[in-house]
């Protein structure tokens, strides 16, 4: 957590805020501290001191390490997921796809810490079971989900939904696992900026829908031979 981060907190601790505004504060703070400490090295007292408030008033609001952990997870996925239901708008599969790429590098940028504890897989926690690994895996299949739907709008008429889907999932997996890995490669690597993962991702949904394009059709042309 910067200086000024912490610096904002204490000041927001002396007078009355909202409850949600505060709590949200108190999440990005603890996933700073996971992130650099991990999940088991990083105890309720160093949270609460980063935070500049009391423990019992961290335990007031999140009851346990646990239930703050989880929290902040249900915080970083429902955030990205929202934002990227929000592109949907978009009627052009392409420009979708190409819009829903700068809102995830925004997401990684604001919130990096949460990224590397909640979807990185740093190894660097070993809560990443149970009911929160149950959780990680629900919000990355709604995302791959939204790339699966997008990629099978560019099915020619003559091929079903149904059967566009199927062809295009692995594809999807794809770009899933490949905008994780840009990510992480440009958080821990100094001197790429975001314009330089941006790009590279970019690059890669493109020739991502040149061979689901490539696919779609084959799939078309032969429907039409046996049809």
């Amino acid at each position: 957590m910067t200086k000024a981060q912490k610096t904002t907190l204490e000041k927001d601790t002396t007078k009355r805020i909202p409850r949600k505004q505060r709590e949200l504060q108190m999440l990005e703070v603890a996933a700073a501290e996971f992130g650099q400490r991990g999940y088991d090295a990083t105890s309720m007292d160093d949270i609460a001191k980063a935070c500049g408030i009391t423990k019992p008033m961290l335990y007031n609001y999140f009851k346990s390490k646990e239930g703050l952990y989880a929290a902040m997870i249900t915080q970083a996925g429902t955030h990205l997921v929202k934002a990227l239901i929000a592109v949907r708008e978009q009627t052009d599969p392409g420009k979708r796809l190409h819009e829903a790429l700068a809102v995830f590098l925004d997401f990684v940028e604001r919130y990096h810490s949460s990224w590397r504890m909640v979807f990185s897989g740093d190894g660097k926690n070993s809560k990443k079971d149970g009911e929160n690994s149950t959780n990680i895996a629900g919000y990355r299949h709604q995302i791959l989900l939204a790339a699966t739907y997008t990629l099978a709008e560019f099915r020619p008429e003559s091929t079903s939904p149904q059967q566009a889907e199927k062809l295009v999932l692995p594809y999807a997996y794809g770009l899933l696992g490949a905008g994780e890995a840009i990510a992480n490669w440009w958080l821990s690597t100094p001197d790429v900026d975001s314009q330089m993962a941006k790009h590279a991702i970019g690059k890669i949904i493109d020739a991502n829908v040149t061979l689901v394009k490539r696919e779609l059709n084959k799939k078309a042309a032969k429907n039409t031979s046996s049809s």
